[in-house]
């Protein structure tokens, strides 16, 4: 069982600010989220504090097996905690130089598809599941429009792969069939943070 006590001192900064809170309660791509971003760059932080009791709510009836979907929702909704959440993760990472001695049409590439598996991750985590491979095709088949165009001097930085990411997650986002397994393991989680770090 889930101490929602422990859980609220996990959310204590600098815990809450790299996501352990996420991580004891389960929520292992969520913490992966809160890790690489301080916390939802503080604003999701926030957020937790009232969120934190129904997270452990959930958290016990998963340990339970007594889980369900909500009954008023036949599909998961798309909050404006989820649009935020997407359009500033992942735009961040549209926005990051990479520093590599790559060309830059590979670097941008790179950082789309960074951006797309944020997106991806942001509306995958908990009891939501995201379909990744229609989020990278809407995502590179966007970012080819936008270099085309952007070569033709029609559109430029209008981040066109990150708006087709995110309306790619929205439409294929359903309710976790099997809902005690994540998105992701712990150790998957740790492994992408260990390679986040070294890569930072």
């Amino acid at each position: 069982m889930v101490n929602s006590f422990l859980a609220l001192l996990l959310w204590i900064p600098p815990f809450g600010w790299l996501g352990l809170h996420h991580f004891y309660l389960g929520r292992h791509l969520h913490g992966l989220l809160w890790a690489t971003s301080c916390g939802g760059y503080v604003i999701g932080w926030l957020r937790d504090l009232f969120c934190l009791e129904s997270y452990c709510e959930i958290a016990n009836s998963r340990q339970k097996g007594e889980e369900r979907k909500p009954e008023n929702y036949p599909r998961p909704p798309y909050t404006i905690a989820h649009f935020f959440g997407q359009a500033f993760l992942a735009g961040r990472w549209l926005r990051y130089s990479l520093g590599l001695p790559i060309p830059e049409l590979l670097e941008y590439l790179m950082k789309v598809l960074a951006a797309c598996c944020v997106v991806w991750a942001v509306r995958s985590e908990a009891r939501r599941a995201c379909y990744l491979p229609q989020v990278l095709k809407f995502g590179l088949g966007a970012a080819a429009v936008e270099v085309l165009l952007g070569r033709l001097g029609v559109l430029s930085g209008f981040d066109l792969p990150l708006w087709a990411a995110m309306y790619a997650s929205y439409a294929t986002t359903t309710w976790r069939s099997d809902s005690a397994e994540g998105a992701i393991s712990g150790r998957t989680a740790a492994a992408i943070l260990v390679v986040w770090l070294v890569w930072c």
